[in-house]
């Protein structure tokens, strides 16, 4: 009988992380419920939401994991620094028509300077009526394999450089929980647009 309730115990959870599985409501990522908020880039031009716990990385922590001085301009980071968000913003104008020829360099440029990058998907997803070029694939730091989530959106005419990544073997449930944050990434409108 003790089997059968657990059984039982296992659906309901199973059942409840179904409901779960937005940035309205949550996401669970194996127990961790997951909550968002608003996060403004780049003098407020720019807005996504993110997990709530995670902060801009401490520039110790930054130096560390980021050793290169071609470090992101914005880490978010959760307290373990295991999970990150990144986001960098080029000065060379671009138009969106250009962005997926941009990201077959960038994939270029990362495998003539890692061959043992592993890439897994180069695609585009809709995002407010804007085609978001976006690639996903496996990499290697000190602590470990990483599984990165990149992509370019047009903020201001100029591309952002997005990269989320978390330790490879959790990609499953962060992976989902990516793709839904970059789903809700928009400029701001400024006052004059609202009209």
């Amino acid at each position: 009988m003790q089997y059968e309730d657990e059984k039982i115990a296992a659906l309901r959870i199973k059942e409840k992380k179904k409901h779960y599985n937005n940035t309205e409501k949550g996401i669970y990522i194996g127990e961790q419920l997951y909550k968002f908020s608003e996060s403004l880039l780049f003098g407020e031009t720019l807005h996504i939401l993110l997990p709530d716990g995670f902060l801009q990385m401490p520039v110790e922590k930054i130096r560390g994991k980021y050793p290169s001085e071609f470090r992101p301009q914005v880490i978010i980071s959760n307290e373990s620094g295991m999970v990150n968000f990144t986001f960098s913003k080029f000065e060379q104008p671009a138009s969106w028509e250009q962005l997926p020829d941009l990201l077959v360099n960038l994939q270029t440029a990362i495998l003539n300077m890692n061959p043992s990058v592993l890439v897994f998907h180069r695609k585009q997803i809709e995002v407010k009526d804007k085609s978001v070029p976006w690639m996903d694939f496996k990499s290697y730091a000190m602590d470990g394999a990483l599984y990165n989530y990149l992509f370019l959106y047009l903020s201001d005419k100029k591309p952002v450089l997005g990269m989320f990544n978390c330790p490879f073997s959790e990609r499953e449930g962060w992976q989902y929980l990516f793709t839904k944050c970059l789903e809700t990434i928009d400029e701001v409108m400024d006052l004059n647009e609202r009209g």
